[in-house]
């Protein structure tokens, strides 16, 4: 999601650069989307090294096997919360980042 909502921001945006709040616009959500891309990368990697390192346990006899756990919310809090949180104090701090000629 978050890669086709940069390239369509930037193919979008890319001509925008007379309209000064709209150019904003498009370098902060160029910004949260791009690192959001980026963590979401490095989630996956991570959970597919740790699904192809992992060892199952051996169970004991009687032992109920444990459902699996769904540990998404914490994957979407990571890739979409730390960049949220990133780009949110940057514009805050100082928005002429996002004031100059070119959005990007």
């Amino acid at each position: 999601f978050h890669m086709a909502m940069t390239a369509a921001v930037f193919a979008g945006g890319i001509t925008l650069t007379n309209y000064l709040v709209i150019c904003q616009a498009v370098g902060i959500i160029l910004h949260y989307s791009s690192l959001s891309t980026l963590l979401w990368m490095g989630v996956m990697a991570r959970l597919i090294y740790k699904h192809l390192t992992h060892k199952p346990l051996q169970q004991q006899e009687g032992e109920t096997p444990q459902g699996a756990q769904r540990p998404m919310l914490r994957f979407y809090l990571i890739a979409g919360g730390i960049p949220l949180i990133i780009c949110g104090i940057t514009a805050a701090v100082n928005m002429n980042n996002h004031r100059d000629s070119n959005p990007w």
